[in-house]
């Protein structure tokens, strides 16, 4: 998606289309408390990535070093200096992962993506109100009372921390209301079909498809070179063995460096991807793209407002249920 959150910050052009239900696409508690844990959430990844990145970089090539040292390095003037200079690289990367965890640069990034996407739910949940509201006026009350109140619970909710992700539990994050066969207002209630036809479930729905393109691209260039890594390090390891056992000088040495060091390489890589969350399978988004498509087969077929906002939110929270999941595996420790 080119504009991130265009979901839920529509527009001028967009919200002029569906100004009736105005109360839903701009709703003022919802939208400000997003944009805070939005914020926070950005501002965290970026220390979590960046120093996390660092200190793999320093640890792995401090390591590279001290096994060619060991090995393969002749000595050379100044080796005393770039030996310091490397044991200062591996002190500093340590260091920057006792900073992140005393930082809890991890748990901040989470947690707060965690809210983002609960508050998502939360505004278009708030589309089923459109069912039950005789008026604009009556719309826009209603939405404000029924924010307020969410958000007071999510805000409890989060005063747990990390435990918050570890005990959701899709189905009770699901508060929309149960809205009648027909709506009190029939022209309200199909203005606000249209719009969450429009900004959540085609948005989705394109997300989705979005995600499943960028991981097949990304999956390719990953897995090739894995392993590619692997089998340079299993090869390094046959040699190193073939030298030792014909007795070829000055190969077996060589051999034994170029084995750990692809193997350091591979494992540091391997550390890097698993922290970056992108181990999302094709076959979820694909699963969560059709599930998506049937919810808009049941909003084009006339299904009440109420059971369509019901059945996306309930798909999306499973979704956040599954990066609640993920995110228990995310570190930069090697």
């Amino acid at each position: 998606m080119q504009v991130v959150n265009r979901d839920i910050f529509p527009t001028d052009a967009t919200m002029a289309r569906f100004a009736r239900v105005s109360a839903l696409l701009k709703n003022e508690q919802i939208d400000s408390a997003f944009n805070r844990h939005e914020e926070e959430a950005v501002r965290g990844k970026r220390a979590f990535h960046s120093l996390g990145r660092a200190s793999i970089l320093l640890i792995a090539v401090s390591t590279i070093y001290s096994v060619a040292e060991a090995l393969v390095m002749q000595q050379f003037s100044g080796q005393l200096y770039v030996s310091v200079l490397m044991a200062l690289a591996a002190a500093v990367g340590i260091g920057l992962q006792v900073f992140l965890l005393a930082s809890r640069a991890r748990s901040r990034w989470l947690l707060n993506r965690f809210a983002c996407e609960r508050l998502r739910s939360m505004k278009f949940q708030a589309y089923a109100h459109a069912a039950t509201a005789p008026s604009e006026e009556a719309l826009a009350s209603e939405v404000e009372r029924w924010s307020a109140a969410g958000i007071s619970q999510l805000d409890n909710e989060l005063n747990a921390g990390m435990a918050a992700l570890a005990t959701f539990v899709p189905a009770k994050a699901l508060c929309a209301p149960e809205g009648p066969k027909r709506p009190v207002n029939a022209e309200l209630a199909s203005e606000a079909m249209a719009a969450f036809r429009e900004l959540r479930i085609t948005y989705q729905e394109r997300f989705a498809a979005s995600e499943l393109h960028r991981l097949g691209e990304n999956q390719r260039v990953l897995n090739s070179s894995a392993d590619i890594l692997y089998l340079a390090g299993a090869g390094f390891v046959l040699l190193s063995l073939i030298a030792k056992v014909s007795e070829i000088a000055g190969v077996g040495p060589w051999a034994d460096f170029l084995a750990v060091a692809t193997f350091v390489a591979g494992i540091s890589k391997t550390v890097i991807d698993n922290a970056s969350l992108g181990e999302v399978s094709t076959n979820r988004f694909g699963a969560y793209r059709q599930d998506i498509l049937d919810v808009a087969h049941d909003a084009d077929g006339g299904a009440p407002l109420a059971r369509v906002v019901a059945r996306m939110e309930l798909l999306a929270l499973q979704e956040l249920d599954d990066f609640a999941t993920a995110s228990k595996s995310v570190s930069y420790r090697l």
